[in-house]
């Protein structure tokens, strides 16, 4: 089942499994994407038995008009988007706890792309949940850096401003948050908006605070570009039925 809801004003479609799940997936779209073009993504899971929440970011979709914005590249509004999402999201954790009857562990923070951001954005600040990213970065200055660099040549005064203001949300500057807790991390090999150094590099200074390694889990698609394929679904469906098995 489908329904368009509001969470303080802001829209979002709730898909409903027939079984009762005990799973909960808030899934974060993508820069130029929106809640509508992700539904596709949400069904699929709906059909696998979870329960979806897709938000609509600001400045796309049916919020197209609080804010505009060039979705030719990723400048600084991107960057605000991506901050305005993560702040808006304790609102939806506590729609689920509240209203919905998920415990604070069955719920799953996830994304594509900006969406991916979001959802680590989220789930760093957030000491509950899981999180499953597809094609997002953890290093948020890295990658500013890299935008800066290739689209949109800022200058230093312009550059600085942005990182000042997304430094506090970036995962890669809050390591231990993440200490022993459930992460699975999708790539393209062949991505080119965000490349892989980027999350290696994160992965590495990230593994000291995992004793179970199996908790973080870093895959890399062959001849895979910024999207999400068939087998990251696959790999995404069978990682969530073993790190469920003790929060259902």
């Amino acid at each position: 089942m489908e329904f368009e809801i509001k969470i303080n004003g802001n829209p979002l479609t709730e898909l409903v499994p027939i079984e009762p799940a005990k799973v909960a997936i808030i899934f974060y779209h993508g820069f130029s994407s929106s809640k509508e073009r992700t539904l596709f993504r949400a069904r699929i899971l709906c059909n696998l038995g979870y329960y979806v929440l897709l938000p609509e970011a600001i400045g796309h979709g049916l919020r197209r008009h609080e804010m505009e914005v060039d979705y030719s590249k990723p400048d600084r509004h991107f960057w605000d988007i991506l901050i305005k999402t993560i702040t808006e999201s304790p609102d939806l954790i506590n729609y689920l706890c509240k209203k919905r009857g998920f415990k604070p562990n069955q719920i799953v923070f996830a994304g594509h792309s900006m969406g991916a951001m979001a959802a680590a954005g989220v789930f760093v600040k957030s000491p509950m949940g899981k999180l499953a990213m597809f094609n997002g970065g953890l290093d948020y200055c890295a990658l500013a850096d890299y935008y800066n660099r290739i689209f949109t040549k800022y200058d230093d005064k312009t550059r600085q401003e942005i990182m000042d203001k997304i430094r506090y949300y970036s995962p890669k500057e809050f390591l231990s948050k993440l200490e022993n807790r459930d992460m699975l991390l999708i790539d393209g090999d062949k991505d080119v908006m965000v490349p892989t150094k980027y999350n290696e590099a994160v992965i590495k200074s990230l593994a000291p605070f995992f004793k179970d390694k199996s908790r973080l889990i870093y895959t890399v698609l062959h001849r895979t570009t910024h999207e999400m394929t068939i087998k990251s679904f696959e790999i995404f469906h069978n990682w969530l039925q073993e790190v469920m098995k003790d929060e259902q």
